[in-house]
């Protein structure tokens, strides 16, 4: 009996304890790379990574390639991605806002010069012309990062504009 109000307080404060770890702990999630891409930039739009900017976004960050980001948020619409590959070596990925890989092509295996590609959600009616080329996501929210290799600082400017006509863009079908 002496020590049962002992227990008993000792339990509650375990309780408070673990109350306010589990409420007040910094989620993983909110230092996630999406977090950091949608909190920098607008949707729908792509970005080149470069000269340090965006070192803070992508922490896989490599000074051989040249990174073109753009977030996106499917709201009953397909996504259009467009991109110019042509010369070197370039990688489309589309991951998650999780940081799943849902999507990735890279220019070999498909002797691609020229990205020409939608995204649909999984529910969605496909109402894109015929032909085109589509992947179906389960998440509305994502994002869409181009990868083009540098073989050379001369070659930089050229990659540059391949990635300032890469495009992301909402149509509603």
């Amino acid at each position: 009996m002496k020590y049962i109000r002992a227990i008993i307080l000792l339990l509650i404060s375990a309780i408070i304890t673990h109350l306010a770890v589990v409420v007040y702990w910094p989620s993983p999630v909110s230092d996630s790379t999406y977090m950091r891409v949608t909190a920098s930039f607008e949707p729908n739009k792509f970005y080149i990574l470069k000269d340090g900017f965006g070192d803070d976004i992508l922490q896989f960050d490599s000074h051989d390639l040249l990174y073109g980001i753009c977030h996106y948020e499917l709201n009953d619409e397909a996504l259009v991605v467009k991109a110019d590959i042509n010369d070197g070596f370039g990688i489309l990925a589309v991951y998650s806002e999780f940081g799943e890989i849902l999507f990735s092509i890279n220019s070999r295996q498909t002797l691609l010069s020229e990205i020409n590609v939608a995204l649909l959600p999984v529910d969605a009616v496909n109402n894109l012309p015929d032909g085109m080329v589509f992947h179906r996501v389960a998440s509305n929210k994502g994002m869409i990062i181009i990868r083009l290799a540098l073989s050379e600082k001369a070659y930089t400017e050229k990659v540059e504009n391949q990635l300032m006509g890469a495009t992301c863009e909402p149509v509603k079908f």
